[in-house]
């Protein structure tokens, strides 16, 4: 009865799987990677697992609590690509995400990783600029804003991109044609924020023109 009885056990103890077995199956299926990094001014989603941010903003990371997109005033905030390599380097319109600018190496190390880009340059759109929105930066297209509404050139100045017109940059990647210094200076100038007194100089290199409904750049004797 003896050697019945352990033949018995020895049956069950071959046909039950261990709970250890169980438990190491159910882990493997709940592991998983987090989300790549957002794409575009059309719906930046989360960089290592955040979900789906707002229209131009980097989502917070889910890996490491990494948020690329807080913000205080416009001037925290840069466009950069939502991509590894945007066009040559440059952000565009389909590819392009406003990030805090001191995350913005982080932002670029998460998408690019090991990944290489073709030795090429292209300047960023001086009409993308950042703005800090609900304390989350924000990619904003001046072409789409009162800002270069225009029916007549001489509607239409030159400035830079910048908040302060004085000192300011006016090359490729910061000067603009506007109509309106009230609404660009809502976008990209801080609650409060003041700037120094002084007579901008137009560049000699370029002119504003009204195109189609939009101020413009058109540039001179190839300076752009």
């Amino acid at each position: 009865m003896r050697g019945l009885w352990l033949v018995g056990l020895m049956m069950c103890v071959a046909c039950g799987g261990s709970a250890s077995d169980g438990g190491s199956s159910g882990g493997s299926a709940g592991s998983g990677n987090g989300g790549n990094a957002g794409s575009g001014a059309t719906g930046g989603s989360g960089v290592t697992g955040g979900s789906g941010g707002s229209s131009g903003s980097a989502g917070s990371g889910g890996s490491g609590g990494d948020d690329f997109s807080t913000c205080k005033v416009p001037s925290d905030c840069v466009v950069i690509p939502a991509s590894c390599c945007g066009s040559c380097g440059a952000a565009t319109r389909t590819d392009s995400v406003a990030v805090n600018k001191a995350s913005a190496p982080v932002y670029q190390n998460w998408t690019c990783g090991d990944m290489g880009c073709a030795d090429c340059y292209m300047p960023t759109d001086a009409n993308l600029v950042a703005t800090c929105s609900a304390g989350r930066c924000a990619v904003v297209d001046l072409l789409a804003t009162p800002a270069t509404e225009c029916t007549d050139s001489n509607e239409c100045h030159l400035r830079t991109n910048e908040c302060c017109e004085c000192g300011g940059a006016q090359d490729a990647e910061h000067l603009v044609a506007v109509s309106d210094y009230s609404a660009i200076e809502r976008v990209v100038c801080g609650s409060g924020q003041g700037c120094p007194e002084c007579a901008p100089q137009p560049p000699d290199y370029a002119e504003a023109i009204c195109d189609d409904g939009r101020c413009t750049v058109q540039w001179l004797l190839g300076n752009n």
